[in-house]
């Protein structure tokens, strides 16, 4: 099952039911939640609750069993264009850590943020990756941990597609980073 949190703010269409049939491969499409502010970053927490962000700076966790959604944060981000609240995504040793990961945009730039999540209450705990370029458009934001443990961030190029090219900036790159923000030693180019 596929599992969707509705986040068009503006539609004026409205469904019956919850549940969407798609396909005949018996696929079906459950919505979670309505109303929300352009979704964008999600991901599971051990205990099975879904935690989201959404571009305009909360940061919510979603009880799939009661449907209810608790908003846990808002960050003081540029909600403009493409930038905001963008990427999240949960330390595969969360039991022990407690670590959430956000890419999202300020005034100065895009950045990589460690958060800490307890009791329900989440806290910034380190910046990562500060100061990366960003544009109206083109910010990139998609964070996710690959299987060898290391957390992978898609940037974009800020609207300028030569910086994809240059190894100085960190503009249109696949950066590859510890959970402290670290480049693996067996990272291509030495850096992020």
């Amino acid at each position: 099952m596929m599992h969707i949190a509705a986040g068009c703010a503006s539609s004026s269409q409205q469904k019956d039911t919850q549940t969407e049939e798609i396909n005949s491969n018996d696929e079906q499409v459950e919505i979670l939640a309505e109303g929300l502010d352009v979704p964008w970053g999600m991901d599971y927490l051990p205990d099975g609750r879904l935690i989201f962000s959404e571009r305009s700076g909360d940061i919510s966790i979603l009880d799939q069993q009661t449907k209810q959604i608790k908003k846990i944060l808002t960050r003081d981000i540029a909600d403009r264009a493409e930038g905001g609240l963008l990427g999240l995504a949960v330390d595969p040793a969360f039991t022990n850590s407690k670590y959430v990961f956000i890419y999202e945009t300020i005034k100065s730039g895009n950045r990589i943020v460690r958060l800490k999540l307890e009791n329900d209450v989440l806290t910034e705990d380190k910046i990562l990756v500060d100061s990366m370029p960003h544009a109206m458009f083109h910010d990139g934001g998609i964070i996710r941990f690959g299987p060898d443990g290391y957390l992978y961030a898609g940037t974009g190029d800020a609207r300028d597609p030569n910086s994809a090219q240059d190894l100085k900036t960190y503009s249109g790159k696949i950066l590859r980073m510890d959970k402290d923000g670290n480049a693996p030693k067996d990272n291509a180019f030495n850096n992020l």
